[in-house]
């Protein structure tokens, strides 16, 4: 074959592959164009990603990535170094390179993910860095943060207001503004005895604290100055914080920041008992100042059937503790331990003699007597209902739970037992002493109507085996008030009944004694109490029919 026929056909068969080499290398190895790039990606230290398709900026980022040039194998230093990812994406691979940036622009390295390193060209780098995606190269670009410390647990509160400059790599200062205003919301609790710290992440050059009560400033001054502030008792606070980092030819930065947060201001808490020596029925009230953000842990040797319960209201703390009759004569006390305060007050139980009492029933036995009165908690269910009452309704006191009298003629009188009496029936003594009074008909009046003694939402209205149709009033901060004997119970359990409100007429539902009657029981948490604590009886038509509450608010 003719030499010339077989050299031009080599040349027409190698071409193809001499072209195809000469493509395959533009679109590999560190020949990046717009044209052999299709889209790339930025992705932040935060996890923030650009992409990028635009001639323009694929024309920017394949500069940058042209000029990368080869150096020696360098350790990485989060200190030195913010690290983005740059991916440049081609039509058979993707390029990655790890970014090192430094806010001096002749810094700025490079590697890829095969260990390579680089040093970035100086002019790509500096142009690079004033990019809006860079801010987080700049350790001070954004607002230095206000810091609290509290019993050794410290608390970032962002600034609601603030101006701020930061230097970028090309020497030019950029802004930040936010005007947006408004207090914190938070739960901080500051100690009295611990104090509040405050810091900020870089220290500014001048800085005022004000703390405010209300509209009433409580105190000013700065930083160092706060070790000195004290308040009189708890309190809602509010913390109003200004700073500014001066301009100076030598900073990084400058600017101001206002912040403004609410704190409680928790002194150590105190108590009192309203008198230091009771009898079985009554109730000790503890009355305990600056407890307003104390959580506490309640002992007593008092015989309770309930967990104690430490209720806010109208500015105080108050623990209500009934002493049943099955309280002996002695000393007790009773503590409350919180993280801020550790109380502990005495008392005495004095003895008040009751005697036995006979008991006549008409319609059951001694033992069903007893079985019933055990039976009476289970049967009332009050754990089921959750009182929305976060306030007492009997500041303005309490009247009879019925009428006396109906002019001058008695339509009522009151029957034995007494509250805390133990009770025989056919000779046989009740283990459970009574739980409150009875009111007996009159044989002029075929019946007599309960009525409610105060304020009150219903907490049960049912059938209980001792006393019949019961209703059970709840009249807040775990105060209430049970009706027994009842005809017909014409209301249901959340019904809200006003003082003097009809209850319903007298009957022989339950275990009666004698005479149809009204049964009339008072609970403070759980623990039946004597009554007569509450209310008056009146003598005459003219006596008066309200007593005083227990709380004087």
């Amino acid at each position: 074959m003719n030499k010339k026929l077989i050299f031009l056909i080599l040349v027409i068969l190698l071409v193809p592959t001499a072209l195809a080499a000469v493509w395959f290398f533009s679109v590999s190895g560190s020949d990046y164009t717009p044209k052999n790039v299709s889209s790339i990606t930025l992705t932040s230290p935060d996890g923030d990603c650009w992409i990028y398709t635009e001639e323009s900026e694929k024309e920017f980022f394949t500069t940058l990535a042209q000029n990368l040039v080869s150096i020696e194998k360098q350790t990485y230093c989060a200190d030195t170094w913010t690290l983005y990812r740059l991916e440049l994406e081609r039509t058979f691979d993707t390029d990655t390179f790890n970014l090192c940036l430094a806010r001096d622009a002749k810094n700025c390295l490079a590697y890829d993910d095969d260990g390579n390193w680089y040093r970035i060209d100086t002019e790509n780098a500096r142009q690079f860095l004033v990019r809006e995606e860079l801010e987080g190269v700049y350790t001070n670009s954004t607002y230095p943060s206000l810091s609290l410390v509290l019993s050794g647990n410290e608390y970032t509160i962002e600034p609601q207001s603030y101006k701020w400059n930061y230097l970028l790599a090309d020497g030019s200062f950029s802004g930040m503004t936010n005007d947006g205003h408004k207090v914190t919301e938070t739960d901080l609790v500051v100690s009295a005895s611990v104090g509040l710290t405050v810091s900020y992440s870089v220290t500014p050059d001048w800085c005022d604290i004000k703390i405010f009560n209300g509209e009433e400033l409580v105190f000013s001054g700065d930083i160092n100055a706060l070790g000195q502030f004290s308040y009189k008792n708890d309190a809602v606070l509010r913390a109003l914080v200004s700073a500014e980092w001066y301009q100076d030819d030598s900073k990084l930065y400058y600017g101001n920041t206002v912040s403004e947060f609410l704190f409680n201001y928790d002194v150590r808490a105190t108590a009192s008992l309203n008198k230091d020596s009771f009898i079985p029925g009554e109730i000790a009230y503890v009355t305990l100042e600056n407890a307003l953000n104390d959580n506490f842990f309640i002992q007593t040797n008092v015989d309770t059937s309930k967990k104690l319960e430490v209720r806010e209201y109208n500015g105080k703390s108050l623990l209500a503790l009934p002493i049943s009759y099955e309280n002996k004569t002695g000393e007790y006390s009773i503590s409350l331990v919180s993280d801020n305060s550790n109380i502990k007050l005495g008392f005495t139980v004095s003895e008040r003699l009751i005697e036995d009492v006979d008991v006549s029933l008409s319609n059951a036995t001694a033992y069903e007597y007893q079985t019933a009165l055990e039976s009476f908690f289970s049967e009332i269910s009050l754990e089921t209902y959750a009182s929305e009452l976060n306030e007492p309704k009997w500041r303005d006191g309490f009247i009879t739970p019925v009428i006396k009298f109906d002019g001058e003629k008695e339509r009522y009188w009151i029957s034995a037992p007494s509250y805390g009496a133990v009770q025989i029936v056919d000779g046989m003594k009740i283990s459970v002493k009574n739980f409150g009074t009875h009111y007996i008909k009159s044989v002029d009046f075929p019946f007599i109507q309960a009525r409610a003694v105060t304020d009150g939402i219903v907490a049960f209205a049912g059938t209980t085996s001792a006393f019949g149709n019961t209703l059970v009033l709840d009249h807040g901060m775990g105060l209430m008030t049970v009706y027994g004997h009842i005809e017909e119970l014409a209301v249901s359990v959340g019904d809200y009944l006003k003082k003097g409100d009809l209850i319903g007429n007298s009957s022989d539902s339950g275990i009666v004694m004698k005479d149809a009657q009204i049964f009339f029981g008072v609970m403070q948490d759980g623990v039946f109490v004597n009554p007569y604590m509450l209310i008056n009886e009146q003598k005459s038509s003219t006596d008066t029919d309200i007593s005083d509450a227990p709380y004087k608010f």
